[in-house]
């Protein structure tokens, strides 16, 4: 048999890149996931010894090397929004003490940066008080610019909550996306170029997924499963066979913010 020839190596790589974005792996809170099939981490450095934290109405991938969620998950429902909003907020920021004390995130890596703790999985879709607070753990947080954080994610946090409550129940992915190159708080937790908050409605039999550069100009955009998909390197939605493209609400402008999300 002859050597193989470049073209053929090349779909080779081709269907092995395409084969890892769409693994899924092991879960002891399969509850979260569509299809009860979690995302694997990236293969890349920053999946390295990620491991997933399961909480009371949440989940997440946590990475040692960034010291921040690269995704964080929830399976959200009607009745989880309406319980969530009789639920008072209260600011309890702390580290995961299930975490080895070098891998953990701390108050004072956010202290004085210019950043917010910035929750991947919010504490306003909290249902509990238990819930409520681990969701201020902060393997559940990213460093996350002030004005997006206070304005448009919040803006569209309300969203989603509200797409919840008219379609039923929603699976939703949600974590940073790190550029080469990105900066680091206190040279300890990195600092993400964008923000995304990935969106599967059963309903609807699809999904989309928003998309936020995480600086105080922000602008944010609706885009494909796919796309998404080749900027974080992993499948947020393993166990869904379509992610045919959803349309999400979109807002036009949030407080003082120009940005448009569409």
């Amino acid at each position: 048999m002859g050597k193989p020839s470049h073209r053929w190596l090349v779909f080779a790589i081709l269907g092995l890149i395409a084969n890892a974005s769409v693994a899924w792996c092991a879960t002891d809170c399969p509850q979260f996931y569509a299809d009860e099939k979690a995302p694997g981490p990236p293969h890349t450095s920053i999946g390295r010894g990620a491991h997933e934290l399961c909480f009371s109405f949440f989940a997440v991938m946590y990475s040692p090397e960034t010291r921040t969620p690269l995704w964080s998950a929830e399976h959200l429902t009607a009745a989880d929004v309406k319980k969530a909003a009789r639920v008072p907020r209260r600011d309890r920021y702390h580290a995961e003490d299930r975490l080895p004390e070098d891998e953990q995130a701390e108050n004072a890596d956010y202290a004085h940066s210019g950043f917010d703790r910035g929750h991947m999985s919010p504490d306003n879709d909290m249902p509990t008080k238990v819930s409520e607070q681990e969701s201020f753990s902060l393997s559940n947080m990213v460093p996350q610019a002030k004005r997006l954080n206070e304005g448009l994610w919040r803006s569209l946090e309300g969203y989603v909550r509200k797409m919840a409550t008219k379609d039923g129940e929603l699976y939703i992915v949600t974590g940073p996306v790190f550029e080469e190159g990105d900066e680091q708080l206190h040279d300890r937790v990195t600092i993400p170029s964008f923000t995304f908050k990935a969106i599967y409605d059963p309903a609807l039999g699809g999904a989309a997924a928003y998309l936020a550069t995480n600086v105080n100009a922000t602008s944010c955009k609706v885009i494909s499963i796919a796309k998404l998909r080749t900027m974080v390197g992993f499948n947020p939605f393993p166990g869904v066979s379509s992610t045919k493209s959803i349309p999400l609400p979109v807002p036009r402008r949030v407080r003082d913010q120009p940005g448009v999300c569409g």
